[in-house]
């Protein structure tokens, strides 16, 4: 903050302009809607456009693009972000004018105490998805919260709200000491663990920070701590006020019984002094979700919330943003994004996902800044072990630069199973080479690691079947699918784009694990067709030899759109299905000798949007006889 002795609530008045630098983020941009609505003038300026900066924009609030000490005007205060450093030129303009500096923190600080009831939801882990569980909870009692959120939450579709009510809900940072400007009235406590050792000096330092966020509450306020967590539970006799603990393991005010499991989601009673409060079922997995219901149940019975309204909104509620986030299936293998960046956080998303029935774990880690990665290196070797096949994105730095020299290869050298990758587009790349149908495939860190899963999605995907399509409008082809199913013939098949370039022949080759044969169709004058399947090499022949090797008069070839007037076969059958089963027709099969040696190939269906993988012998020995037509290998 620039050096000031008036407190930031003493501008917080009608004829008042703030200017926000960095307006456009995830809580800077519920703050100005919140000034807006106090009557103050609101404007700001941010790096880029976004749908928050158009939101904003949508409301009367002046947004500047880029940064210059122009944009200030003639603002009464400015509120930064934590990325604006006093370099940027419009902090620095406001400090050579002597135009006040805040930070965003003080600004909230000062904004809570408007509000009966701030809800603040702090610890090492879990903060994001306890403060949307709070928020889910107060939506269902039509409380009407205002609600500030480190990530994305579907109800809202966004990661805040402004609302009428008298309760203000946030998600509360102590990385620093950010959430010591904060006034809560509620302290939610989920666990203290070493981390940002880059501001902290030890775990101790961070239990110091914990214990002045708890004792901001008043004395009819209330501190909600977790009884499992021992760094917790060690600063509780410093702690004034009224206490209220959750948890599993250890006795606690708030705790779940009877719980059950489907399909890896938890439902459970909670308890709260020994008495039912409500039955929950939550569509999250895992133990860690528990304790995070737990502990948003137990804030909203200290404000008086119904049971009712903590079942409905928790069992409605379905995850936020980048926490165990699914994001779409890609080669049969299901795609997640998660925000973990701690071993702790690591340790309880891994554990949690193997319990789910997939048939292996492929995790994308990339770890976040350089000292947290150094001082809990043995950590995170220790749970990215747990995954079946870790792939490790380059380090992302954040706010610091490499003074050691670390660098994810290292952690890839003590991990089994491991692949290290520069960039996010080798990232993608390795997912799309071993992604196998039923794995899951995690991407996981607090940078941008989400991109290369999202990339991945982006990758034209060929579906896997081995059934029949749906009807394809071609008679002739649905039959012949028909008469493999009841002569029992397997068959794998994928659906495609057209496959109108070798690139795309290519990757339905890959898919398929075969390759696919050239499909040729010849007639003689007897009308009499000839389906040519050989390998995809250039093999240069003659007709006329190969109609002496049949026994022909000579061949000509036969475009599609000519079948009909050729050999009078149905329009749309000129496949090695549908043309085969063409019964009416005169077709024999010609392979050549690799073809009839292989054990598999591929071919298209008439409809040249998909592609068989069938077994040689079976189209040979089953199949041909069964609709009445011969075959022939030939030399080519």
């Amino acid at each position: 903050m620039f050096h000031t002795s008036k407190p930031i609530s003493t501008f917080f008045t009608p004829n008042m302009t703030a200017h926000l630098v960095g307006i456009g983020g995830v809580s800077m941009c519920p703050l100005a809607e919140v000034l807006q609505g106090m009557g103050l003038t609101v404007r700001g300026s941010d790096m880029s456009d976004s749908p928050a900066v158009a939101h904003l924009r949508s409301l009367g609030i002046q947004v500047t693009i880029g940064h210059s000490a122009q944009n200030l005007g003639d603002c009464d205060f400015v509120i930064r972000t934590a990325a604006a450093h006093n370099t940027n030129p419009e902090i620095s303009g406001a400090i050579t004018r002597g135009i006040p500096v805040y930070e965003r923190a003080q600004a909230w600080g000062a904004i809570m105490q408007n509000y009966k009831n701030a809800l603040c939801v702090s610890g090492t882990h879990g903060k994001t998805s306890t403060t949307s569980m709070c928020t889910h909870i107060f939506m269902a009692a039509e409380a009407d919260p205002t609600v500030m959120i480190g990530g994305t939450l579907p109800l809202l579709h966004a990661g805040h709200r402004v609302g009428q009510g008298d309760t203000i809900i946030l998600e509360s940072c102590e990385y620093c000491n950010s959430f010591l400007s904060f006034c809560p009235t509620v302290a939610v406590i989920l666990n203290i663990e070493a981390d940002h050792l880059d501001f902290f000096k030890d775990l101790a330092d961070i239990q110091n920070s914990f214990t002045k966020f708890a004792n901001l509450v008043p004395e009819d306020g209330f501190v909600v701590v977790n009884a499992d967590d021992a760094p917790t539970c060690a600063i509780l006799p410093q702690l004034q006020g009224n206490i209220l603990t959750f948890g599993l393991e250890n006795p606690a005010h708030c705790t779940a019984t009877n719980i059950t499991y489907t399909n890896g989601m938890p439902s459970f009673d909670v308890m709260v002094h020994g008495n039912l409060y409500c039955h929950v079922a939550l569509q999250v997995p895992g133990k860690h979700n528990i304790l995070n219901a737990l502990a948003a149940a137990t804030a909203a019975y200290a404000l008086g919330i119904a049971g009712s309204a903590v079942a409905k909104g928790l069992g409605d509620f379905i995850g936020a943003g980048r926490r165990f986030q699914r994001k779409g299936t890609f080669n049969g293998a299901t795609v997640y994004d998660d925000y973990a960046h701690h071993p702790s956080e690591l340790q309880a998303l891994l554990t949690t996902v193997r319990t789910l029935p997939y048939k292996r774990v492929i995790v994308a880690f990339q770890p976040h800044t350089y000292t947290r990665t150094t001082a809990l290196f043995a950590e995170f070797v220790e749970q990215l072990k747990i995954a079946d096949v870790c792939i490790l994105a380059e380090i992302y730095a954040a706010r610091e630069s490499n003074e050691t020299g670390i660098s994810s290869q290292d952690l890839c050298k003590q991990i089994p199973h491991s692949h290290y990758c520069p960039t996010l587009e080798a990232v993608t790349v390795a997912l799309k080479d071993i992604a196998q149908a039923g794995d899951l495939i995690l991407t996981v860190g607090a940078g941008d690691i989400f991109k290369a899963g999202e990339a991945l999605l982006e990758v034209k995907t060929m579906e896997f079947f081995t059934t029949a399509p749906q009807d394809t409008g071609c008679t002739p082809e649905m039959e012949a699918f028909a008469c493999l199913d009841a002569l029992s013939i397997p068959y794998q098949r994928i659906e495609h784009p057209p496959a109108e370039t070798m690139e795309v022949c290519a990757q339905i080759s890959d898919k398929l694990n075969v390759r696919i044969c050239k499909n040729l169709v010849l007639c003689n004058r007897q009308k009499t067709a000839f389906y040519l399947l050989c390998m995809p090499e250039d093999k240069p022949f003659f007709t006329k030899d190969l109609s002496a090797q049949i026994g022909s008069s000579r061949l000509s070839f036969a475009p599609a759109d000519m079948l009909p007037e050729l050999i009078g076969c149905t329009v749309g059958s000129a496949s090695i299905l549908g043309l085969l089963h063409d019964k009416a027709c005169r077709v024999k099969l010609l392979l050549d000798e690799d073809t009839a040696k292989a054990e598999y190939f591929g071919c298209h269906p008439c409809n040249n949007h998909g592609s068989l993988r069938l077994k040689t012998a079976d189209v040979l020995e089953k199949f041909l006889p069964h609709v009445g037509h011969g075959y022939t290998i030939v030399e080519l």
